[in-house]
C-alpha cells in the first residue's frame, strides 16, 4: 500500500478494543508494527530464562505464556483482517486465550528467548505484508467477529495496541 494506514474512527471497532488503539502513538499502521516489534525485541533480547519463565504472581502466566498469547492474538486479529479484507460477511467465532495457553505445553517446553524472538520475526513480517497488500476497500470493510463489528484497519491498530499493553505489563511486572 503506498498511502499510510490511519488510525480507525470510533465506528470501525468495538468500545472494549478503543483502549488499545489508543495505546498506539502513530497514525500509521505499518510504522506502529514495526516499532512495536522493536520494543519486543529489546524485551526479549534482555530477559533471562528465569525471567522468561517467572510469574509474578500465583496463578498468572509467565513471560513466556504472556508472549505466546500475545502472538496467538495477532494470528488470529491477522486471519479476520484477511478474511474481512476480502468482504467476507461470515460472523467470525471468537476465541478463549486460556484455553489456548492451557494447551501449549510442548512449545512452553521448548520457549526460550531466542525462539519466541525469531517466532515473532517471522509472525510480523507476514502480518506486515498482509497490511501491505490490503486495498483502501478492504480495510474499510465492516466485518463481524464474535458478534462484533471491525474492520481490518481496526484489527491491525488492536494488534499493535494489545502488544503495547501486555509489553507495559512486562515491564511493570516481570522486569
Amino acid at each position: 500500500m503506498d498511502q499510510p494506514i490511519i488510525k480507525p474512527i470510533d465506528a470501525e471497532l468495538p468500545e472494549y478494543y478503543r483502549y488499545y488503539v489508543g495505546l498506539v502513538s502513530e497514525n500509521n499502521l505499518l510504522e506502529g508494527m514495526k516499532a512495536s516489534s522493536i520494543l519486543w525485541e529489546d524485551v526479549l533480547k534482555s530477559v533471562t530464562m528465569e525471567q522468561f519463565h517467572g510469574r509474578y504472581a500465583e496463578g498468572k502466566w509467565s513471560m513466556a505464556e504472556v508472549l505466546m498469547h500475545m502472538m496467538d492474538t495477532e494470528r488470529i486479529f491477522a486471519y479476520r483482517a484477511f478474511r474481512f479484507s476480502r468482504n467476507d460477511e461470515s460472523v467470525l467465532p471468537g476465541f478463549d486465550e486460556n484455553h489456548f495457553i492451557a494447551h501449549t505445553q510442548g512449545e512452553m517446553d521448548q520457549a526460550t528467548p531466542d525462539r519466541w524472538l525469531k517466532r515473532h520475526r517471522n509472525l510480523r513480517a507476514v502480518t506486515l505484508d498482509l497490511y501491505e497488500g490490503m486495498s483502501v476497500a478492504g480495510l474499510d470493510f465492516l466485518g463481524n467477529a464474535n458478534g462484533l463489528t471491525v474492520t481490518p484497519r481496526a484489527l491491525g491498530f488492536m494488534i499493535v495496541g494489545h502488544d503495547l499493553h501486555h509489553l507495559k505489563v512486562i515491564r511493570e511486572r516481570y522486569l
